[in-house]
């Protein structure tokens, strides 16, 4: 089966079994695009989030379906005032820093109401930012900023 592979918008067309496990398909994409080890493969259809063990016919993808990519890496978060609290967040370069937030607020239960998240001294993000325009990639030092 020929099906088509989102990644941030471009289609790329690719050749599964018709029988292809999703984790077929990762491990194809991975063979064909190179994605690194650091990183996590994530594919879309229909809304889901298709599972590895699950076969691509299972969620009735066809022919010329089109497939959406994510690609998720990790982040960390440490504390300005105890460089022990850290916090790992799995993330996408289309998230925005208001998402890493929300992320700490949920996953961890920090207060959010005024935090500062910085890469570099004295610069705060802005949280209506992406975290690609602000240059954070696998394995990025987040800083949480003291008030």
């Amino acid at each position: 089966m020929k099906v088509k592979i989102v990644i941030d918008g471009r289609r790329h067309p690719l050749e599964v079994p018709d029988d292809a496990t999703v984790l077929d398909l990762k491990k194809k994409v991975h063979e064909i695009f190179d994605i690194s080890a650091g990183k996590k493969q994530e594919f879309f259809f229909n809304g889901l989030v298709l599972q590895d063990r699950r076969t691509l016919e299972s969620y009735l993808v066809d022919n010329e379906s089109e497939i959406e990519l994510r690609i998720y890496y990790s982040v960390w978060i440490i504390s300005q005032r105890n460089r022990k609290e850290k916090y790992q967040l799995k993330v996408h370069k289309n998230n925005f820093v208001w998402d890493l937030k929300q992320n700490l607020h949920v996953n961890y239960g920090l207060d959010i109401t005024n935090m500062r998240l910085q890469i570099k001294p004295n610069s705060d993000l802005d949280d209506r930012t992406l975290l690609w325009a602000n240059d954070i990639t696998d394995g990025t030092k987040i800083v949480i900023a003291q008030s």
